[in-house]
């Protein structure tokens, strides 16, 4: 603003004193000056306020303690701990008699921060609506104690595909294309990734109350952006309700990928949601949550429906240290059928996943995770779609498909603004008889990039990707991708 002003006079010197007449002979702007003094009596203003309100609950405090000790009640104005301190010294005895201090509240564990190009980290709820860590940009609303921290990013992706790779948005091996294809390489530019974000924080009688809102432009099958839900919920005292990732993932041990998608073997979904998180101290803690069910159905005819009578039930329990984490969580599924009219009695799907991190030499960070389950299709990557939750099998009768997945990454910084980041990923479903051949059966994820932050908000990668698609039948393709990408971040990159 001094610079501005300052050209701004030197304009008017030259044009013989009839520039602005709020500018001076020496080129100083007296309205912007103004301008600025009265934003300041205004922020004074209420500083002076919250001040009255802290002092008048100090009064309240000594107030109360010297009534306990049967001294007097300080007077309006006067400190109510400089006023309790007096009658403690007057009364030795009285002072001695009084109950010691609470024990200071238990620092949270976390596991060390850790650079994510997608900014899913900070967006997971946290216990005690902890911030993950240095989020910066956090807005005051004048007048409230509502704190408001916007976020996202603009991005833009090129995707060269060496041969035909499926899914155009995000690297599926379960969607490579097996057998003769018309269609040879391709390359394309999207902004499905771009992200706009609004974390909400205020202070409510049971603690700090966050609601946080996410969205970004995967809501179709194409590479055009449409509007697409990521996160909509509230947590306060750490109950979650509202659209978030499902009790069963763990988000902190995801890989960076630029590829959206991420390794096959990864667990995935959002829900509509009712959460309790329940921590027990040292870093340990248990989560319940009851979801809204959605069944992935394979070879039913048109008319078919699949429903559950009861949520999703995720039970997850959590172990946090200063340098990695550990989380053990299973789902449990209620699914009934109607194929042609026939009614198919309730199936019983369960799963369980292990994962975690840990931070290796300072920088660097291993992270891997081990999924199984029979009717969990739904919640592994790469089945998503792929009508791997349940069957109907050659007696006719509805039965789950039991499947597996899982990944380790690596993830190396080279310096303080680069890293690099290898993937390996595994699914297999257990096929039953009556699946048609080109059913799904296995597939592999490879990745392997490399970002460069040019600077606090602007990043630049390359990825390399392969995967493999194997059918029912064994027949099988394999596909590579490049990918290079330009995201600009509104604050500060998360670490």
């Amino acid at each position: 603003m001094v610079a501005s002003a300052q050209s701004q006079g030197a304009g008017a010197s030259q044009g013989g004193g009839r520039g602005n007449p709020s500018i001076d002979v020496q080129g100083i702007d007296v309205q912007a000056l103004r301008e600025e003094m009265r934003a300041m009596e205004s922020q004074m203003e209420l500083l002076q306020n919250n001040l009255n309100r802290m002092r008048a609950k100090l009064d309240a405090v000594g107030a109360a303690a010297s009534l306990r000790s049967g001294g007097a009640v300080p007077g309006p104005g006067v400190s109510g701990v400089a006023a309790s301190g007096a009658a403690a010294a007057a009364d030795s005895q009285t002072a001695l008699a009084q109950p010691p201090p609470p024990a200071p509240k238990e620092k949270r564990q976390m596991p060390a921060p850790r650079e994510m190009i997608s900014q899913e980290l900070s967006a997971a709820p946290r216990i005690d609506n902890a911030p993950y860590g240095t989020e910066s940009g956090e807005i005051m609303i004048p007048g409230t104690e509502i704190g408001v921290r916007l976020g996202g990013f603009a991005r833009v992706d090129m995707i060269r595909d060496l041969k035909p790779a499926g899914f155009a948005t995000g690297f599926i091996p379960s969607t490579i294309p097996i057998g003769p294809t018309l269609a040879g390489d391709d390359t394309r530019l999207d902004i499905n990734q771009s992200r706009i974000s609004m974390d909400i924080r205020r202070p409510t009688r049971f603690g700090t109350l966050r609601v946080f809102y996410a969205n970004d432009f995967f809501g179709g099958t194409t590479s055009d952006p449409i509007y697409h839900l990521r996160d909509l919920y509230g947590q306060v005292a750490n109950v979650l309700a509202g659209y978030t990732d499902s009790t069963f993932l763990d988000v902190d041990a995801t890989p960076e990928t630029l590829d959206n998608q991420g390794p096959n073997g990864n667990t995935t979904g959002s829900a509509a949601q009712v959460r309790y998180t329940h921590p027990f101290g040292r870093g340990h803690s248990l989560a319940i949550g009851a979801e809204g069910a959605v069944v992935d159905v394979d070879a039913s005819p048109d008319d078919a429906q699949f429903t559950s009578q009861i949520p999703d039930i995720a039970l997850r329990y959590r172990y946090e240290a200063e340098k990695g984490h550990f989380q053990f969580s299973s789902i449990f599924r209620d699914i009934q059928g109607n194929v042609g009219g026939l009614i198919h009695p309730h199936v019983f799907g369960w799963g369980v996943t292990a994962a975690g991190t840990r931070t290796m030499f300072s920088r660097d960070t291993a992270l891997f995770q081990f999924t199984y389950g029979s009717g969990i299709g739904h919640y592994l990557s790469d089945l998503v779609g792929e009508g791997s939750d349940v069957t109907i099998d050659g007696d006719g009768e509805l039965v789950t498909l039991p499947a597996l997945g899982g990944f380790g990454g690596y993830q190396h910084s080279w310096n303080a603004r680069s890293r690099s980041t290898l993937t390996y990923g595994y699914t297999k479903i257990d096929n039953t008889s009556a699946q048609d051949a080109t059913a799904f059966h296995s597939s592999h994820y490879a990745a392997l990039n490399y970002i460069w932050n040019l600077d606090k908000t602007i990043s630049f990668g390359g990825e390399f990707l392969y995967g493999r698609h194997t059918q029912f039948d064994r027949t099988a393709a394999d596909a590579t991708r490049l990918q290079l990408s330009i995201q600009y971040d509104l604050f500060p990159s998360e670490r």
